[in-house]
């Protein structure tokens, strides 16, 4: 075959190919255009206060997500809040569940009437999320001590319920799903 042959036939094949790509790719999203904060932890705006502030301002409902959850001031929010009358949940991450200062916090939850779902499969549980019917936080940062002092952590807000819906629903699906067992 002569070096044009071949020439030919390959970008015939590249053509081909990304061109069925292209037909057969997932339609990429549209950008959210809503309001968003971005806290940083080596920044002026920290993102342990901005959650603070949402627990304190939650009227009905704050769905966690959160791989480690030891920071005592958090979950002190969350049990005022719970006091309050919000309806709080938790899922966390079974393996993070059983390190004492985490069972810790968990216990707390658990006998102030929060429920607690942990992961049952063998993978991580390593979203960070909170939600509530009109703000979302989700980023790097764990609701930890260390997140708030140590690491390089970022966490973003989202406002409006259109926004804040798809992770809501996420939350929702993974309550509800099998693979995610209340903690005793």
């Amino acid at each position: 075959m002569s070096p044009w042959t071949r020439l030919l036939l390959a970008s015939a094949v590249t053509g081909v190919g990304y061109f069925a790509g292209l037909v057969n790719a997932p339609p990429v999203p549209e950008p959210l255009d809503v309001p968003a904060d971005v806290y940083a932890t080596r920044g002026e705006h920290r993102p342990k206060e901005a959650l603070r502030t949402a627990l304190r301002d939650a009227k009905a409902s704050v769905d966690v997500a959160a791989y480690s959850l030891t920071d005592s001031e958090l979950v002190d929010a969350l049990l005022d809040a719970h006091r309050r009358g919000v309806a709080v949940r938790i899922v966390t991450d079974h393996e993070q569940s059983r390190q004492a200062p985490q069972a810790r916090q968990l216990k707390r939850l658990r006998e102030g009437g929060i429920p607690v779902r942990t992961n049952t499969y063998s993978g991580k549980m390593h979203l960070k999320l909170v939600v509530d019917g009109e703000i979302a936080f989700f980023g790097s940062y764990n609701l930890t001590r260390s997140a708030a002092t140590r690491n390089d952590e970022v966490l973003v807000a989202i406002r409006g319920s259109d926004a804040v819906r798809p992770l809501a629903q996420k939350f929702d699906e993974m309550w509800t799903d099998p693979r995610y067992a209340p903690l005793p």
